[in-house]
Parts: C-alpha cells; structure tokens; sequence
C-alpha cells in the first residue's frame, strides 16, 4: 500500500517508521549513550515480529583495507555520503529492530555512539518451500557485540530530526571476522573504560546493581552483574544465590542447576538454594529428582521452628504439587491443558 504525499510515492511503512522515531525520541542535537538506549528500548513496542527471508549476512577474512581510511562517527558529514575508498568500523550495542528498515544503535573505537538503518536486508517468505530460510529479527541477529564494515554509508538527519546512519545496500556491510589481523592493536575506549569501572567495583556493587536489573525483570543484565561479583569473591553464596534465581526466570535451568548445587556445597542447610534446586530440576524435566529434592526439603522444614520461613515453605509445597502433576502427565501422556495455560499466563506475568 502506499500514500501520495507531495507529489512523493511513500511506502506505507516507511511513515509508520518514521510515526514511530518521533513518539520514541526527543529532538536534540547530541544525545549520551544512555538516552539512545533508553530511546532504542522503546522501538522494541512497535517492532515487526513476523519472520523474515533475510539477506544473506557476510563475513570476510583478509579484509584489504588502509586503516587510514577509516573514519569515527564524528567525522561524518550529514547528506554526505561516505567515499567510496573510506570505510565506517563500527560495533552494535543494541538488539535489532524492524521497522521499515533494520535499526540498532553502533559504538565506534572512540567511544562515539550513533543509529544505524540497514535497508533492503529483507523480504517477505513468498511460499513454504522458503520456509527454512526464515528467520524473525531477534538477539541472534547481528548480536551485540559483532563489528560492522561499512562503506558507502550515507549520514542525514531522520523524521525526527535526529541524526542517523543510512545503508541502502546490504553488500556494503560487511560482518569483520575476528580472526582477521587487521585491527589487533585497536583499542575500543568503551573497553578499557569498563574494564577500568569493573576494577574499582566491589562484590557489593555488583551485588547491588545486580538487584536493580533483577527488579526491572532485566534478568540476563543481573546475570551479568551478579557474574562479575563473583570473579571477584567465587565463594559468595548470596551472589550465587540471586544468580541462580535470575537464571531460573530465564529458563537457563542447567546453569540455576550449578549455581545451586555450588551454594550447597558451601551451606547444606540453605533453604532457598534447596528450593530453587527443586524448580531447576523441574524446569529440566528432571520430575522424580525434584520431587524427592522438595520432600527433602519439606520435611527438613517441618522441623525448624523459626516463623519466617513460613514463606518458602508454603512455596515448596505448591511447587511439589507442580511437580508431581507434571511428573504424572509425563508417565500417562495425559495433560490438564487448563492449568497448562494458566501456568503460561503466570509465567508471563512474571515476565512483565
């Protein structure tokens, strides 16, 4: 479907991209790092969640190119496009959004930070037989993290009157493979930054971050953080402890499995890494383990006399009686698809 719209043809999805940069962002000549994150979250709302033919991203080893060539983000000109001889080095700290274009945030060596459009990188599954060349745009596409070479950019300023990084043309991007040479001796400033920031926290920093992520259901954050206080204190029960808790609500059970069974190494008696173990257990079908880890536990509870762990206690018995029902229907094949989908919808609601 398209609009006319001065004289212009304009594809329909294009103005709604272009509806939604203004509702995410504020006009402002130069943004922190912080704010185009914080503004870049936002898209992920109206992000396209269909599955997509998408081109077939490159990597290329032995890279032929003059590192004089290279230009920084602040070096680009608006409605300038780049030589085609000079090339942009960029990283993705974002995840990928689809609107009309492809959209993430890119960090370069300095530090300086930008947003990235990548045009005609999909298309549309035309029939079934494509099928397995299908994929949605998530955290496995171009995952933060991967190098970007990118020639024949153009810079300009968007709908929303902010400054953005165009490309048009997917052969011009160019995934840089790692064990390419070429650039081992530069230094990434956001790098050594963090690696400075990491070495002037303590264990109870990244305790305390850790819980600020774990509150706003930011969980692989948390891990993150909680990980990083234990590099520097490796017997920290309680570090373990939220690590493993914020595992389990990501459904990474092999690892809340390890983190618990670690606690108990340390301290048999504790209580909450016992239960979390049971739900671990459970999460990977482990059914009869965790029944007998829960009784355990249940029992050992009955005769403790302290009143504040009413709580888990309650907890472990109607996790037990989870457990079981799944551990039934798994023997018999037969499954209560009522509470199946009020599980989901708890489960979802612990996601929000």
């Amino acid at each position: 479907m398209k609009f006319q719209l001065l004289n212009t043809a304009v594809l329909s999805e294009e103005i709604f991209q272009n509806a939604v940069l203004h509702i995410t962002s504020n006009i402002s000549q130069k943004k922190s790092r912080e704010r185009l994150i914080e503004e870049h979250k936002k898209l992920e709302y109206f992000g396209n969640k269909n599955e997509y033919v998408i081109h077939n991203t490159r990597s290329q080893s032995d890279l032929n190119l003059n590192q004089q060539l290279r230009v920084s983000i602040a070096n680009l000109q608006i409605d300038r496009i780049l030589p085609i001889e000079k090339f942009l080095l960029c990283r993705v700290i974002t995840r990928f959004t689809k609107l009309n274009a492809l959209l993430t945030l890119v960090e370069d060596p300095e530090g300086n930070v930008e947003r990235l459009a990548l045009y005609n990188w999909t298309s549309l599954l035309k029939d079934k037989e494509n099928q397995i060349d299908c994929l949605s745009i998530d955290k496995s596409f171009l995952p933060i993290g991967t190098q970007l070479i990118i020639k024949n950019l153009s810079y300009k300023v968007a709908a929303d009157n902010n400054t953005i990084i165009y490309s048009n043309n997917p052969e011009d991007v160019v995934i840089y493979d790692h064990n390419d040479k070429l650039f081992d001796d530069l230094k990434w400033s956001t790098d050594l930054l963090n690696d400075k920031e990491i070495k002037e926290r303590t264990a109870d920093d990244f305790y305390c971050y850790g819980d600020d992520y774990f509150v706003s259901n930011d969980y692989i954050a948390a891990i993150y953080e909680y990980s990083n206080g234990i590099k520097l204190e490796p017997q920290n029960v309680t570090l373990y402890a939220n690590r493993a808790e914020a595992f389990l609500r990501s459904s990474q059970f092999c690892n809340a499995l390890d983190d618990v069974e670690i606690i108990l190494k340390y301290e048999p008696g504790h209580l909450k890494a016992a239960f979390r173990k049971g739900k671990a257990l459970c999460g990977l079908k482990r059914y009869q383990e965790s029944i007998t880890t829960l009784q355990d536990l249940y029992q050992r509870m009955n005769t403790i006399t302290d009143h504040r762990i009413a709580p888990i206690k309650q907890s472990t018995e109607k996790l037990l009686i989870h457990v079981k029902i799944l551990a039934s229907e798994n023997k018999s094949g037969q499954y209560d698809y009522t509470h199946i989908i009020n599980e989901f919808c708890e489960r979802a609601e612990i996601r929000k």
